[in-house]
């Protein structure tokens, strides 16, 4: 544990531009939208949903691609084990989510308090993500970010394999894979069962339940793509 740590301490020798990345560009979509909602008119039924806080998720992402890209190799050099970078990069995920996701939840709640911050804006207390309970309420908001750091996990380990080579194969590969999902689903007019399972699901089991057990998945996709992978 003492190592992963110290390895971690090096990942985050970075840690202000870590920070200010993700909470600066969900920033600038904050006071994007909060300066578009304060000068149109009102819904009838109340609430202006937005999607940017989308936009920090994505960010977390590009964060474990150069987690891969640039400290791996160099970590290798200083004789830290494959099996201990793959360690380091699972607690910083989780690390990360929980932190994160316990700020969301303050945020939503001051939304919640403030009206919308005057404007009944639904930025951090996007309907679909809402829930009563604080702690449920950050494992709803930290699940995905798990989901996004193996992600970038997964592609930031495919680039340090195969190079920009593997980045469009496994492009191409998603892609078709999400086609022919979607190809299945029509052909077999399964849309309203797939619609009717959502709106069964609960908030944690879409928002916590399956981005955790994907998040999972891609972890083990990217501790075999580790091991192979030259330092």
């Amino acid at each position: 544990m003492t190592r992963t740590l110290q390895v971690l301490r090096i990942c985050l020798v970075n840690l202000p531009a870590a920070l200010w990345w993700p909470w600066g560009i969900l920033a600038a979509a904050f006071a994007i939208n909060l300066a578009i909602f304060s000068v149109v008119d009102q819904p009838a039924d109340g609430g202006n949903v937005s999607g940017g806080l989308l936009s920090i998720y994505g960010v977390v992402a590009v964060f474990f691609i150069q987690l891969f890209t640039q400290y791996l190799p160099f970590l290798l050099g200083l004789g830290v084990t494959r099996r201990r970078f793959f360690l380091t990069v699972v607690a910083a995920a989780l690390l990360q989510a929980l932190t994160y996701g316990i700020v969301l939840t303050l945020f939503e709640r001051l939304e919640a308090a403030s009206g919308g911050w005057g404007v009944d804006l639904d930025f951090f207390g996007v309907p679909l993500l809402v829930v009563d309970n604080p702690i449920e309420q950050t494992l709803v908001y930290a699940g995905p970010f798990l989901l996004f750091a193996f992600v970038g996990a997964v592609m930031g380990v495919v680039y340090t394999r195969w190079g920009q080579r593997g980045m469009y194969v496994l492009l191409l590969g998603s892609i078709v894979g999400v086609g022919a999902a979607v190809f299945l689903l029509t052909w077999q007019g399964g849309w309203p069962a797939f619609g009717q399972w959502f709106v069964d699901s609960s908030t944690l089991a879409l928002f916590l339940g399956w981005p955790t057990l994907i998040g999972a998945v891609l972890a083990v996709a990217v501790f075999g793509l580790l091991r192979r992978t030259p330092a």
